[in-house]
């Protein structure tokens, strides 16, 4: 068995208010970054999980997260290679399957930097790999689940094995690099108006509280900057 360390990632907390295992209070309202255009397809109930090298918190299990739609790029080609992937954006952002690029699009203006909705976090599993034909949904399958499933977090069982939609990277572990990848699985999506001030320098799972109040701090900062910039200038 590869020897994978059973400590979960530590935070790259750049704002101090990423959430820490065993520290964190679970009971606050949290965020989870995703690209813009996973998120929305999550939201939307078009895909119910997302794969990343961060394990999902087992006291978050059961809980209803905030998705966040994250202003980072997603890789184009392995979309335009799945037809799959292609219908259900463009479903997603009410496009004609044949104008996928121009959903994406939308859905990355409509989303990027926004809390545009939220899921229960149900479970989450280690991600063994995806089978299917390309271009058609997929499985994904759960890795060595005799021998790792008590690694394995919620309801993890529902949703092994389940039609996915891969956008983004499902690697399979590597253990000669002793990297692997979390499957977070998502149910009762629920869409809301998106935030009409994006959260910018976001990113992976943060308090949403928190978050917040560093956004209006940053929104006060830039008014006064601007302010004393402008008193600069009729001072010259």
């Amino acid at each position: 068995m590869p020897a994978f360390s059973k400590r979960e990632p530590g935070p790259r907390d750049p704002n101090g208010i990423s959430y820490v295992p065993n520290a964190s209070d679970p009971d606050r309202a949290w965020a989870l970054t995703l690209p813009a255009p996973l998120a929305g397809l999550i939201v939307a109930g078009k895909m119910w999980g997302h794969a990343t090298s961060l394990a999902p918190p087992n006291r978050l299990m059961g809980k209803r997260i905030a998705l966040h739609g994250g202003q980072h790029a997603v890789r184009i080609t392995p979309i335009k290679e799945d037809t799959s992937c292609r219908n259900l954006i463009a479903l997603a952002a009410n496009r004609d399957p044949d104008a996928w690029r121009a959903g994406l699009d939308d859905l990355l203006h409509r989303h990027a930097g926004r809390i545009i909705g939220s899921a229960v976090l149900a479970g989450g599993y280690i991600l063994g790999g995806l089978h299917g034909l390309q271009g058609e949904p997929r499985c994904a399958s759960a890795w060595r689940v005799d021998s790792m499933g008590h690694y394995y977090r919620g309801d993890w069982q529902s949703f092994s094995g389940k039609s996915i939609v891969p956008v983004g990277d499902w690697s399979a572990p590597d253990a000669a690099r002793k990297t692997r990848r979390w499957v977070w699985c998502f149910r009762a999506p629920a869409l809301q108006t998106p935030t009409p001030v994006p959260f910018k320098g976001f990113g992976g799972l943060w308090d949403l509280g928190k978050g917040e109040a560093l956004r209006r701090k940053q929104q006060a900062d830039a008014a006064a900057l601007e302010k004393q910039t402008r008193l600069d200038r009729r001072a010259s």
